[in-house]
């Protein structure tokens, strides 16, 4: 491995110095919820966050009430992490998880790039009650270096016909 520059100039990360094309310089993750009973189950199960290469999270929801649950809530979750790339980079998009197959424009999540929508999943206009489908989607790109703003969302919309539904959450990347 050899050193990492920047504009002519050691690439430092955390204090260290850069020994990998693929680092990156976090601005930090910031999160939150709502509508979730049971917090240290469901939820963030975790919330966003940068780890290395790549930023990884997972949402639980817990099961609606007309569906034998305990929550008749909307929830939701939104998170946000500001990256560094130091060159050109591939990143790759995928959010995954259940969805309702009752109606169309539930159960939505996505994964955002400075505002623009990459990737995202949702129910389907099936009207089939509290039954699920497993849903994906996946997205690349190439950016140039700079500093990018990702966001995640999860939200049910309503408090009905969710059933055992996570939601995952990836971007990674390497240099390009």
């Amino acid at each position: 491995m050899s050193i990492q520059f920047y504009n002519g100039v050691i690439l430092f990360v955390d204090g260290q110095i850069a020994m990998d094309p693929a680092c990156c310089c976090s601005s930090g993750c910031t999160s939150s919820q709502y509508g979730i009973i049971d917090t240290a189950a469901f939820g963030w199960q975790p919330a966003p966050h940068v780890d290395g290469t790549s930023i990884r999270g997972t949402f639980k929801f817990e099961d609606s009430a007309n569906c034998s649950g305990p929550n008749g809530w909307e929830q939701s979750g939104f998170a946000s992490c500001t990256v560094t790339f130091p060159v050109s980079m591939v990143v790759s998009y995928r959010v995954a998880g259940k969805t309702e197959r009752q109606n169309a424009g539930y159960d939505i999540s996505y994964i955002a790039r400075d505002g623009t929508t990459m990737v995202l999943i949702g129910g389907s206009n099936e009207y089939m009650g509290c039954e699920m489908a497993d849903r994906e989607s996946v997205a690349q790109e190439t950016l140039p270096a700079g500093t990018y703003t990702f966001t995640f969302s999860a939200d049910t919309q309503d408090g009905l016909y969710h059933v055992g539904m996570t939601h995952t959450f990836l971007v990674d990347w390497e240099p390009a």
